[in-house]
């Protein structure tokens, strides 16, 4: 199969030996965020582009692959997948979501695009704790504000996780205010706080 190609590639490259923040193996958060997509009924150029989104290089991940490569990576997972790959690695992400009309892409191509960058967000959730998870709260303005340029059952997905997200950030700041009326009544003390780990933003 395309995506049996599309693996075989990866590790071909040399994703299978890389991991994320945490250990997490590359190829895993890979096939999630391929699996994501396929879980939405997507075209299979873009459930195979999920697969493959970072392979040239991200802002936040290393590519295996060099774009003197593009010919040979688009004879293997064919070019639309490849293209849309070749984009999700190069264009400025945050840009495609806050002016997705000014980017050199196509109407189909950035919706595409839209739904790779949020299945590849959606992916990383579970795994991350709390820093990311107010990461990935502070996102979902940004993804209101797009969403209707989703597809349909891609929109129902984005709002669900945006319920959750809403409630947990409503959950963690009741939490952080009887802390501190605990700290006020003398019953607890101040948390130290890492200022690094509050400068740390969602990897993509």
């Amino acid at each position: 199969s395309l995506e049996e190609a599309a693996i075989d590639m990866l590790q071909r490259y040399g994703s299978d030996g890389l991991a994320y923040s945490g250990g997490r193996p590359a190829l895993d958060h890979l096939a999630g965020t391929c699996q994501i997509l396929r879980s939405w009924n997507l075209d299979e150029a873009v459930c195979i582009a999920g697969l493959c989104h970072n392979l040239y290089g991200t802002r936040f991940f290393p590519g295996v692959a060099p774009l003197s490569d593009r010919a040979r990576v688009a004879e293997a997972i064919g070019e639309g997948a490849e293209r849309l790959v070749y984009l999700f690695c190069t264009l400025p992400l945050t840009a495609l979501v806050e002016d997705g009309d000014a980017q050199p892409v196509s109407v189909a191509e950035h919706q595409a695009l839209l739904h790779m960058l949020l299945a590849n967000t959606l992916d990383q959730f579970p795994v991350r704790g709390g820093i990311q998870r107010a990461a990935l709260t502070r996102q979902a303005p940004m993804w209101m504000r797009v969403q209707e340029r989703l597809a349909p059952q891609v929109r129902e997905r984005w709002q669900r996780e945006a319920t959750q997200l809403y409630r947990w950030r409503l959950f963690a700041l009741m939490r952080l205010q009887l802390w501190d009326v605990m700290v006020r009544l003398g019953f607890g003390r101040a948390p130290e706080i890492n200022q690094d780990a509050r400068c740390k933003t969602l990897r993509t």
